[in-house]
């Protein structure tokens, strides 16, 4: 293929704008998704809270999609208390379980779920009553000055332990 000039306006002008244009193109697409740190973005997906009357506590169970590895720092809610990270273990094989907190909560590239059983999000003593329907707002703070906040839908204890279990009643 032979390019010619033809003068202002030519071929040489509209491939040198064709050219620009695919450049433009090719490095917004490479920034979709990044902050204004150029970190990847973290998206939170299927969030709930358990109920919780007040001055009790409640859990929060959600799913996350990392772009990148990170790291979360603090947990809040506007629910009232403090909040943290807590993961549930087995202890004997006979179901007792133990719950231990989690200083930090380091996030693989890709999905980690928090959900019954594992790690997960306690926070309490809440200062109202918390109840099937109502939202709850958490906020995450990772250890590169990001926060990240999203909302939480109580579930009743029934939708909680329907989710958690196979067609034959029993636990996942």
């Amino acid at each position: 293929m032979s390019v010619r000039w033809h003068g202002p306006g030519g071929r040489r002008d509209a491939l040198t704008a064709a050219v620009g244009l695919i450049l433009l193109l090719a490095l917004s697409a490479a920034t979709i998704g990044c902050g204004s740190s150029g970190t990847a973005e973290t998206v939170v997906s299927d969030p709930y809270a358990t109920p919780a009357l007040e001055g009790g506590t409640t859990a929060v169970y959600f799913t996350m999609t990392n772009g990148a590895s990170a790291r979360v720092t603090t947990v809040s809610t506007d629910a009232g208390g403090t909040a943290g990270f807590y993961r549930s273990e087995e202890e004997d094989g006979m179901g007792m379980s133990s719950m231990d907190p989690v200083e930090q909560l380091d996030l693989p590239k890709g999905v980690l779920s928090l959900e019954p059983g594992g790690t997960h999000v306690m926070a309490g003593p809440v200062t109202i009553e918390l109840g099937a329907g109502d939202d709850i707002e958490v906020t995450l703070a990772f250890d590169d000055g990001r926060e990240q906040s999203f909302t939480a839908m109580v579930r009743s204890f029934g939708d909680i332990a329907a989710m958690s279990s196979n067609d034959e009643g029993q636990p996942r």
